[in-house]
C-alpha cells in the first residue's frame, strides 16, 4: 500500500515538472476585448515560465440575472513566454440580452 501511494505521488510530481499540472492554468491570462452575443473577442497571454504548449479557453455569456446564454470554447497553442494569442468566439446570442461575459481556462498544459 506504501509503494502504491508512493508511485502516485511520483508520478504527481512528474507531471508537475513536466509542465502538466493545474499550475499552469493560474498564469494564462485571458483578457475579454470585445463582449458581444454574436462575436466576443480576447486576448491570450503566456504568463508562465514556460511555453505553453495548449490551453481550452471557454467564455460564458450571462444576462443581467446571471443566467448563462451561451458558452463557447477557442484554443490556442505555442505560445512562448510573454507572447500573446488573439481569440474570437462564435456565440448565437442577441446583443442586447448579454450583461456579462466570462472567460475560464479548462486546461493549460
Amino acid at each position: 500500500m506504501r509503494r502504491l501511494g508512493l508511485v502516485m505521488a511520483l508520478l504527481a510530481l512528474a507531471a508537475l515538472a513536466c509542465g502538466g499540472g493545474s499550475d499552469m492554468m493560474g498564469c494564462v491570462d485571458v483578457r475579454i476585448d470585445v463582449c458581444d452575443g454574436w462575436e466576443s473577442q480576447g486576448t491570450v497571454t503566456n504568463a508562465c515560465s514556460e511555453t505553453l504548449h495548449g490551453a481550452e479557453i471557454y467564455l460564458t455569456t450571462k444576462d443581467s440575472v446571471g443566467n448563462i446564454l451561451d458558452r463557447d470554447a477557442e484554443y490556442v497553442e505555442d505560445l512562448e513566454p510573454g507572447e500573446h494569442a488573439f481569440v474570437e468566439w462564435l456565440l448565437s446570442t442577441e446583443d442586447p440580452e448579454v450583461a456579462e461575459c466570462e472567460a475560464e481556462v479548462t486546461r493549460a498544459y
